[in-house]
């Protein structure tokens, strides 16, 4: 019987369901579930999270998935880089060496500059990775170290993604003025509507800014 179900799960992952503790438990048989569908790994034991090739697989198809790897993973930078490069979201379940690790904070910032909140403060005071995240994402430069948000390169590349976020801008002649005015602005603007052109706003609705960065990437500011 239990030559027969894994054959049954490599062509079905669902048939795991059927599967007895033992098989599901057994690391070949859930990493050939998981190749089919990341769903599977909630039909695998548990144990299963703890073994790296399964988990590499699930985190490669939906990054954020890295909660549920073993804190061993959760540390490991390879499961850590998989999951990076499809959700930056990723970064928020890694652990705290890996959310100080600068290779791991690029990878994420590259993603979605929105990041830069959740890495260390080290790393938002780290010209390289600012630079990165402010041209993903504009507004993140209010996430930046004082010092680098009075840089006028970080702060040009920053408003060139986005011109309202001068708003964020420190020490800089007309910044403030210049972020209200673009507040002003992105006002006008109603509805779900995008203009999609550079210092354009998108109005989610009611929806916070938090909630609009996690479900479309952006935030108006």
């Amino acid at each position: 019987a239990y030559s027969v179900a894994p054959q049954a799960v490599k062509a079905d992952w669902r048939a795991l369901r059927f599967c007895s503790a033992e098989i599901r438990a057994d690391p070949r048989v859930a990493l050939a579930a998981v190749n089919q569908s990341w769903r599977a790994l909630e039909l695998a034991s548990p144990t299963v999270r703890a073994d790296k090739e399964v988990m590499l697989s699930v985190v490669a198809q939906k990054g954020d998935l890295l909660h549920l790897a073993s804190p061993d993973l959760r540390n490991d930078s390879e499961v850590v880089s998989a999951a990076l490069a499809h959700s930056w979201k990723a970064l928020l379940h890694a652990s705290d060496r890996l959310k100080g690790d600068k290779g791991m904070a690029l990878l994420a910032v590259k993603t979605n500059g929105y990041a830069l909140r959740h890495v260390s403060a080290a790393l938002r005071a780290d010209r390289q990775v600012v630079l990165a995240a402010v041209s993903n994402y504009g507004h993140a430069l209010r996430f930046a170290e004082r010092e680098l948000r009075k840089d006028a390169k970080v702060v040009t590349v920053a408003t060139a993604q986005n011109r309202t976020a001068l708003r964020h801008a420190r020490g800089l002649p007309g910044a403030e003025a210049a972020g209200t005015h673009g507040l002003a602005r992105a006002r006008l603007v109603k509805g779900d509507e995008y203009l999609g052109r550079p210092g354009s706003i998108h109005v989610h609705g009611h929806h916070t800014a938090e909630k609009a960065v996690l479900e479309r990437g952006y935030p108006e500011f």
